[in-house]
């Protein structure tokens, strides 16, 4: 007789429906961040950098979302927290916002990202042995993971200006990382083509996951121009920009457009891969500036909106909430009855939730298992030799309305009854 065979699912509830693991995971650590504003040190290729860290007033009692807040060019880590003022939401919201200096100097005490492939606002390319900007950022986001502080799947990263495109480029890198990101002044969705900078560089970004995006720029920007440049630092438009952050999420098509306030506009992108979005807020008679920023800034700042507000309000939305590790195992084995082989099937959930398990060729439903509890079931073969083989189980479990697959398998040794 032919091996058994059976067909097994298993549906995962989650928030958000999750894109491939992160490189690293909440562990078992309790955060020492203190309250309110400290220096991090962060390694890197035998340095040490210190990374300013602002943790909500009441402390991480347990491991908490991630923002980082990326400066612009000729700018520090300090000054970017002045301009965005996520410390006060921070202490309000319970979040992590950290705002790294970036590693180029470019003035008096003040630093330049050094964006992969893209040149500095000089026009010069980043010094020889300029430091890896993609692996410092994400060398900070699983430092903050690894201590028990930051929550993975919750991590995001906003900018201005020359932070906003190295943020951009850190979700063409490290999606597996993070979840969202929400580029100021400064929206990129890989480098422009040095051969014709009205377009993107094939290949230049390639996230290994869906990434959540919500773009804040001004049509009077003249520094990132709104229709673009032929600088190739900046290059394309903020309207090809956003098209290719949908595509690269799978979005649908056509956007929507709607009134936010007077000066202030929203496109949104239907139907984005994982429970993503992709959307453009545009500021008419914005100029290089953070909408709703109480720091003095080159150019027309709109306070009709608090920028800072409505990125964390995005970022909250758009957190990656890993499916639970659902605990179904199988064991199957053989007895003599009269003479005939029957297979025995034990499926125990050690799982928190209730889960729906269906035995297939025999088709044959086994029936809600409660947790903690097993279902037991005896199948005839109506032959008295068997070799050995395989079932498969479908287990369904469903919460909030939706469901997701894995599946268990159970072997079974070579049988003779005589």
């Amino acid at each position: 007789m032919t091996a058994l065979t059976a067909t097994m699912a298993l549906a995962l509830a989650l928030f958000v429906p999750a894109s491939p693991a992160t490189a690293a995971t909440s562990p078992d650590a309790n955060c020492t961040l203190p309250p309110g504003t400290s220096s991090l040190p962060i390694e890197l290729s035998g340095t040490t950098y210190q990374v300013r860290v602002h943790a909500p007033a009441g402390g991480v009692t347990a491991p908490a979302p991630l923002v980082l807040d990326l400066h612009g060019t000729d700018s520090t880590g300090s000054s970017q927290a002045a301009i965005s003022g996520f410390d006060a939401l921070s202490d309000t919201k319970g979040f992590i916002v950290a705002n790294p200096s970036a590693g180029i100097p470019f003035g008096a005490g003040t630093f330049a990202w050094n964006v992969p492939g893209v040149p500095l606002t000089s026009g010069a390319n980043p010094p020889a042995g300029s430091r890896d900007e993609v692996a410092f950022l994400s060398a900070l986001i699983t430092t903050l993971i690894n201590a028990g502080c930051a929550k993975s799947g919750s991590v995001a990263a906003t900018g201005y200006s020359g932070g906003g495109r190295m943020a951009s480029a850190l979700a063409c890198a490290r999606a597996d990382l993070i979840s969202a990101v929400a580029p100021v002044g400064g929206v990129r969705a890989g480098r422009a083509n040095p051969t014709n900078v009205s377009v993107i560089e094939a290949g230049s970004c390639a996230p290994s996951a869906p990434v959540s995006v919500l773009a804040v720029h001004g049509t009077e920007d003249y520094t990132n121009q709104y229709n673009g440049n032929t600088d190739r630092r900046w290059g394309y438009s903020v309207d090809t920009a956003i098209a290719a952050w949908a595509t690269l999420d799978s979005c649908g098509t056509p956007a929507t457009i709607s009134t936010v306030t007077s000066t202030v506009t929203k496109r949104s992108y239907p139907g984005c891969a994982a429970g993503t979005d992709v959307a453009l807020l545009t500021v008419a008679g914005g100029g290089h500036t953070w909408p709703g920023t109480n720091a003095r800034q080159d150019g027309v700042i709109d306070r009709s909106i608090n920028a800072s507000a409505l990125i964390w309000e995005f970022f909250a939305a758009h957190q990656r909430i890993a499916p639970p590790k659902v605990q179904v195992t199988a064991t199957a084995g053989t007895r003599c009855v009269a003479g005939k082989v029957f297979l025995t099937l034990n499926v125990k959930n050690d799982d928190v939730v209730p889960v729906q398990a269906t035995l297939s060729n025999p088709t044959k439903e086994l029936g809600e298992i409660a947790a903690g509890q097993t279902a037991f079931s005896i199948i005839t073969t109506r032959q008295s030799s068997v070799t050995s083989g395989t079932l498969n189980i479908t287990v369904t479990i469903e919460a909030a309305g939706q469901e997701s697959t894995t599946q268990v398998t159970a072997s079974y040794d070579a049988r003779t009854c005589s």
